[in-house]
Protein backbone atom coordinates (compact mmCIF):
# COMPACT_ATOMS: atom_id res chain seq x y z
CA UNK A 1 0.00 0.00 0.00
CA UNK A 2 1.38 3.52 -0.82
CA UNK A 3 2.05 5.82 2.28
CA UNK A 4 -0.56 8.65 1.35
CA UNK A 5 1.23 10.74 4.20
CA UNK A 6 1.97 13.49 1.76
CA UNK A 7 -0.91 13.32 -0.32
CA UNK A 8 -3.30 16.78 0.40
CA UNK A 9 -6.80 16.67 1.71
CA UNK A 10 -7.84 17.16 -1.67
CA UNK A 11 -6.27 13.71 -2.83
CA UNK A 12 -7.17 11.71 0.26
CA UNK A 13 -10.81 12.80 -0.24
CA UNK A 14 -10.13 11.71 -3.77
CA UNK A 15 -9.33 8.22 -2.90
CA UNK A 16 -12.56 8.15 -0.27
CA UNK A 17 -14.74 8.37 -3.49
CA UNK A 18 -12.75 6.63 -5.63
CA UNK A 19 -13.32 3.74 -2.78
CA UNK A 20 -17.20 4.51 -2.89
CA UNK A 21 -17.23 4.44 -6.49
CA UNK A 22 -15.73 0.81 -7.06
CA UNK A 23 -18.08 -0.27 -3.73
CA UNK A 24 -20.69 1.13 -5.72
CA UNK A 25 -20.17 -0.70 -8.71
CA UNK A 26 -19.84 -4.24 -6.56
CA UNK A 27 -16.35 -4.07 -7.74
CA UNK A 28 -13.81 -6.22 -5.73
CA UNK A 29 -11.17 -3.50 -6.15
CA UNK A 30 -10.30 0.13 -6.65
CA UNK A 31 -8.89 1.05 -9.80
CA UNK A 32 -7.71 3.99 -11.64
CA UNK A 33 -11.05 3.72 -13.41
CA UNK A 34 -12.38 4.99 -10.09
CA UNK A 35 -9.80 6.79 -9.39
CA UNK A 36 -11.04 8.85 -12.65
CA UNK A 37 -14.69 8.66 -11.58
CA UNK A 38 -13.89 10.49 -8.23
CA UNK A 39 -12.02 13.44 -9.84
CA UNK A 40 -15.16 14.18 -11.58
CA UNK A 41 -17.31 13.59 -9.17
CA UNK A 42 -15.84 15.95 -6.55
CA UNK A 43 -15.93 18.34 -9.84
CA UNK A 44 -12.96 20.27 -7.58
CA UNK A 45 -9.33 20.38 -7.42
CA UNK A 46 -6.50 21.07 -9.67
CA UNK A 47 -6.83 17.99 -11.75
CA UNK A 48 -10.59 18.84 -12.43
CA UNK A 49 -9.78 22.12 -13.64
CA UNK A 50 -7.17 20.98 -15.85
CA UNK A 51 -9.60 18.60 -17.72
CA UNK A 52 -11.81 21.36 -18.09
CA UNK A 53 -9.28 23.73 -19.17
CA UNK A 54 -8.44 21.44 -21.83
CA UNK A 55 -11.28 20.93 -23.32
CA UNK A 56 -13.16 17.82 -21.39
CA UNK A 57 -16.43 17.33 -21.13
CA UNK A 58 -16.55 16.03 -17.83
CA UNK A 59 -20.10 14.38 -17.87
CA UNK A 60 -19.44 12.67 -21.15
CA UNK A 61 -15.81 11.44 -19.42
CA UNK A 62 -17.78 9.77 -16.79
CA UNK A 63 -20.28 7.83 -18.98
CA UNK A 64 -17.75 7.08 -20.87
CA UNK A 65 -16.09 5.54 -17.95
CA UNK A 66 -19.42 3.88 -16.91
CA UNK A 67 -20.08 2.79 -20.55
CA UNK A 68 -16.48 0.41 -20.00
CA UNK A 69 -17.14 -0.56 -16.59
CA UNK A 70 -19.66 -3.32 -15.86
CA UNK A 71 -21.46 -3.75 -12.65
CA UNK A 72 -20.90 -6.77 -11.39
CA UNK A 73 -24.42 -8.48 -9.49
CA UNK A 74 -22.34 -9.65 -6.17
CA UNK A 75 -21.27 -6.75 -3.53
CA UNK A 76 -17.98 -7.45 -1.80
CA UNK A 77 -16.51 -7.16 1.56
CA UNK A 78 -15.05 -3.36 2.52
CA UNK A 79 -12.69 -2.12 2.76
CA UNK A 80 -11.39 -3.02 -0.87
CA UNK A 81 -7.85 -3.46 -1.76
CA UNK A 82 -6.39 -1.16 -4.44
CA UNK A 83 -5.49 -3.23 -7.94
CA UNK A 84 -1.76 -3.25 -9.47
CA UNK A 85 -2.98 -0.52 -12.17
CA UNK A 86 -4.28 1.85 -8.97
CA UNK A 87 -0.60 1.08 -6.94
CA UNK A 88 1.22 1.96 -10.28
CA UNK A 89 -0.89 5.34 -10.71
CA UNK A 90 -0.30 6.24 -7.07
CA UNK A 91 3.32 5.62 -7.59
CA UNK A 92 3.82 7.32 -10.74
CA UNK A 93 2.03 10.53 -8.99
CA UNK A 94 4.32 10.12 -5.84
CA UNK A 95 7.22 10.20 -8.87
CA UNK A 96 5.86 13.25 -10.69
CA UNK A 97 5.35 14.79 -6.84
CA UNK A 98 9.61 14.79 -6.61
CA UNK A 99 10.57 15.54 -10.46
CA UNK A 100 8.30 19.01 -9.67
CA UNK A 101 10.04 19.49 -6.89
CA UNK A 102 6.15 19.80 -5.25
CA UNK A 103 6.41 19.24 -1.72
CA UNK A 104 2.85 17.18 -1.56
CA UNK A 105 0.84 14.58 -3.70
CA UNK A 106 -2.15 16.39 -5.61
CA UNK A 107 -4.80 15.43 -7.65
CA UNK A 108 -2.84 17.06 -10.21
CA UNK A 109 0.01 14.38 -9.62
CA UNK A 110 -3.01 11.36 -9.47
CA UNK A 111 -3.90 12.68 -12.77
CA UNK A 112 -0.26 12.53 -14.54
CA UNK A 113 -0.17 9.12 -12.78
CA UNK A 114 -3.02 7.93 -14.89
CA UNK A 115 -1.94 9.20 -17.57
CA UNK A 116 1.81 7.28 -17.29
CA UNK A 117 -0.01 4.32 -16.80
CA UNK A 118 -0.74 3.77 -20.50
CA UNK A 119 -2.31 0.55 -20.50
CA UNK A 120 -5.37 1.37 -17.81
CA UNK A 121 -8.53 1.72 -18.90
CA UNK A 122 -8.53 5.20 -17.10
CA UNK A 123 -5.58 6.53 -19.40
CA UNK A 124 -7.42 5.39 -23.02
CA UNK A 125 -10.54 6.92 -21.62
CA UNK A 126 -8.94 10.26 -21.55
CA UNK A 127 -6.94 9.62 -24.78
CA UNK A 128 -10.03 9.01 -26.83
CA UNK A 129 -11.16 12.44 -25.35
CA UNK A 130 -8.02 14.13 -26.32
CA UNK A 131 -5.86 14.35 -23.36
CA UNK A 132 -2.45 12.20 -23.87
CA UNK A 133 0.30 14.79 -24.30
CA UNK A 134 2.00 14.70 -20.67
CA UNK A 135 4.18 17.69 -21.30
CA UNK A 136 0.78 19.90 -21.95
CA UNK A 137 -1.14 18.60 -19.26
CA UNK A 138 2.47 19.11 -16.81
CA UNK A 139 2.03 22.84 -18.01
CA UNK A 140 -1.67 23.27 -17.87
CA UNK A 141 -1.14 22.07 -14.19
CA UNK A 142 1.70 24.36 -13.51
CA UNK A 143 -0.30 27.29 -15.02
CA UNK A 144 -3.36 26.44 -13.32
CA UNK A 145 -1.59 26.30 -9.64
CA UNK A 146 0.38 29.53 -10.40
CA UNK A 147 -1.45 31.17 -13.93
CA UNK A 148 0.67 35.21 -12.63
CA UNK A 149 4.29 33.54 -12.63
CA UNK A 150 6.43 34.66 -14.63
CA UNK A 151 10.13 33.41 -14.32
CA UNK A 152 12.60 35.22 -14.79
CA UNK A 153 15.65 32.86 -15.33
CA UNK A 154 18.92 34.53 -14.03
CA UNK A 155 22.33 33.76 -15.86
CA UNK A 156 25.86 34.54 -16.94
CA UNK A 157 28.11 32.97 -18.98
CA UNK A 158 30.06 31.42 -16.21
CA UNK A 159 27.61 29.84 -13.84
CA UNK A 160 24.06 29.98 -16.33
CA UNK A 161 23.53 26.28 -15.30
CA UNK A 162 23.92 26.84 -11.93
CA UNK A 163 21.60 29.98 -12.09
CA UNK A 164 19.18 28.09 -14.20
CA UNK A 165 18.78 25.13 -11.51
CA UNK A 166 18.11 27.54 -8.30
CA UNK A 167 15.51 29.79 -10.81
CA UNK A 168 14.07 26.28 -11.38
CA UNK A 169 14.33 25.37 -7.21
CA UNK A 170 12.83 29.14 -6.77
CA UNK A 171 9.80 28.62 -8.95
CA UNK A 172 9.15 24.78 -7.69
CA UNK A 173 9.35 26.55 -3.95
CA UNK A 174 6.59 29.60 -5.29
CA UNK A 175 4.50 26.78 -6.61
CA UNK A 176 4.34 24.83 -3.54
CA UNK A 177 3.59 27.60 -1.55
CA UNK A 178 0.67 28.44 -3.66
CA UNK A 179 -0.74 24.75 -3.50
CA UNK A 180 -0.41 24.73 0.28
CA UNK A 181 -2.22 28.10 0.30
CA UNK A 182 -4.96 26.56 -1.83
CA UNK A 183 -5.58 23.67 0.64
CA UNK A 184 -9.14 23.98 2.32
CA UNK A 185 -10.06 26.31 4.37
CA UNK A 186 -9.05 25.27 8.36
CA UNK A 187 -6.32 23.17 7.25
CA UNK A 188 -3.57 25.90 8.28
CA UNK A 189 -3.75 26.46 11.99
CA UNK A 190 -3.64 30.36 13.36
CA UNK A 191 -1.72 32.71 10.85
CA UNK A 192 0.04 30.01 9.38
CA UNK A 193 -1.06 31.16 5.73
CA UNK A 194 0.13 33.95 5.58
CA UNK A 195 3.60 32.74 6.77
CA UNK A 196 3.30 30.74 3.58
CA UNK A 197 2.40 33.73 1.40
CA UNK A 198 5.42 35.52 3.19
CA UNK A 199 7.53 32.57 2.08
CA UNK A 200 6.06 32.38 -1.76
CA UNK A 201 6.60 36.22 -1.92
CA UNK A 202 10.58 35.90 -0.44
CA UNK A 203 11.05 32.88 -3.07
CA UNK A 204 9.67 34.91 -5.88
CA UNK A 205 11.17 37.96 -4.65
CA UNK A 206 14.53 36.39 -5.00
CA UNK A 207 13.78 34.73 -8.48
CA UNK A 208 12.53 37.94 -10.40
CA UNK A 209 16.28 39.30 -8.81
CA UNK A 210 19.38 40.15 -10.46
CA UNK A 211 21.30 40.55 -7.00
CA UNK A 212 22.49 37.33 -5.24
CA UNK A 213 22.37 38.48 -1.82
CA UNK A 214 19.36 37.26 0.69
CA UNK A 215 16.89 39.61 1.37
CA UNK A 216 17.24 41.30 4.61
CA UNK A 217 13.94 39.43 6.02
CA UNK A 218 14.65 36.35 4.24
CA UNK A 219 15.90 34.55 7.90
CA UNK A 220 13.05 35.91 9.96
CA UNK A 221 10.28 34.48 7.43
CA UNK A 222 11.51 31.15 6.85
CA UNK A 223 12.51 30.59 11.09
CA UNK A 224 9.18 32.28 12.13
CA UNK A 225 7.24 29.86 9.48
CA UNK A 226 9.29 26.80 11.12
CA UNK A 227 8.33 27.66 14.26
CA UNK A 228 4.46 27.78 13.34
CA UNK A 229 4.57 24.79 10.80
CA UNK A 230 1.88 22.05 11.70
CA UNK A 231 2.68 19.55 8.84
CA UNK A 232 5.84 17.91 7.03
CA UNK A 233 5.08 20.01 3.53
CA UNK A 234 5.24 23.09 5.07
CA UNK A 235 8.52 22.25 6.80
CA UNK A 236 10.12 21.01 3.83
CA UNK A 237 9.50 23.93 1.55
CA UNK A 238 10.89 25.87 4.32
CA UNK A 239 14.20 23.68 4.08
CA UNK A 240 14.53 24.14 0.57
CA UNK A 241 13.98 27.92 0.19
CA UNK A 242 16.28 27.99 3.34
CA UNK A 243 18.71 26.51 1.32
CA UNK A 244 17.68 28.09 -2.36
CA UNK A 245 18.25 31.62 -0.21
CA UNK A 246 21.45 31.04 1.63
CA UNK A 247 22.90 28.24 -0.71
CA UNK A 248 23.61 25.04 1.85
CA UNK A 249 26.63 25.71 3.84
CA UNK A 250 24.92 28.81 5.65
CA UNK A 251 21.86 27.14 5.81
CA UNK A 252 23.56 24.27 7.85
CA UNK A 253 25.72 26.81 10.25
CA UNK A 254 22.11 28.93 10.15
CA UNK A 255 20.35 25.62 11.42
CA UNK A 256 23.27 24.75 14.05
CA UNK A 257 22.92 28.32 15.43
CA UNK A 258 18.94 28.07 15.58
CA UNK A 259 18.85 24.62 17.06
CA UNK A 260 22.04 25.80 19.49
CA UNK A 261 19.89 28.43 20.82
CA UNK A 262 17.17 26.14 21.48
CA UNK A 263 19.38 23.39 23.91
CA UNK A 264 17.43 24.84 26.78
CA UNK A 265 14.21 24.17 25.87
CA UNK A 266 12.32 20.70 26.38
CA UNK A 267 13.06 18.15 23.63
CA UNK A 268 9.89 17.52 22.96
CA UNK A 269 8.82 21.63 21.99
CA UNK A 270 7.69 21.95 18.88
CA UNK A 271 10.03 24.67 18.07
CA UNK A 272 12.59 22.26 18.55
CA UNK A 273 11.52 19.43 16.99
CA UNK A 274 10.17 21.39 13.85
CA UNK A 275 13.75 22.75 13.36
CA UNK A 276 14.83 18.78 13.82
CA UNK A 277 12.35 17.70 11.26
CA UNK A 278 13.92 20.44 8.48
CA UNK A 279 17.29 19.00 8.54
CA UNK A 280 15.92 15.32 8.75
CA UNK A 281 14.14 16.26 5.51
CA UNK A 282 16.85 17.97 4.01
CA UNK A 283 19.64 15.00 4.58
CA UNK A 284 18.10 12.06 4.90
CA UNK A 285 19.52 11.73 8.39
CA UNK A 286 17.70 10.25 11.49
CA UNK A 287 18.18 13.45 14.16
CA UNK A 288 18.76 12.66 18.25
CA UNK A 289 16.65 15.22 19.83
CA UNK A 290 18.16 14.14 23.20
CA UNK A 291 21.97 14.74 22.23
CA UNK A 292 23.63 18.27 20.78
CA UNK A 293 23.24 18.21 17.02
CA UNK A 294 26.44 18.96 14.55
CA UNK A 295 24.41 19.92 11.83
CA UNK A 296 27.10 20.91 9.92
CA UNK A 297 28.92 17.53 9.86
CA UNK A 298 25.68 16.15 9.07
CA UNK A 299 25.23 18.33 6.04
CA UNK A 300 28.43 17.77 4.73
CA UNK A 301 28.35 13.49 4.20
CA UNK A 302 29.01 13.38 0.38
CA UNK A 303 25.52 11.49 0.26
CA UNK A 304 23.92 14.61 0.69
CA UNK A 305 22.96 16.87 -2.53
CA UNK A 306 22.90 20.66 -1.32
Amino acid sequence: MIDTVKFTPMAQQVLAVAAREADRLNHSEIGAEHLLLAIVALAQGVAFSVLRQLGVNVENLRAVVLAKVAEEPNRHAVPLPYNHGLEMVLEMATEESKSLKHAYVGTEHLLLGILKQKESMAASVLAELGVKDLEKVRREILDEINPSLKVKVRSTKSSASAESSLSAELTAIVVSCEAIIKLPEGTLRGDLEDRIRELKHLAFGQLQSTEFAPCPKALNIIDSTIVTAGSLAVLEVCGRTLVAIFGAERAAEIASERFSGLAGLNVESPIVRNWGTVIQLLTGEEIDFTVKVDFLAVWRKPSVNP
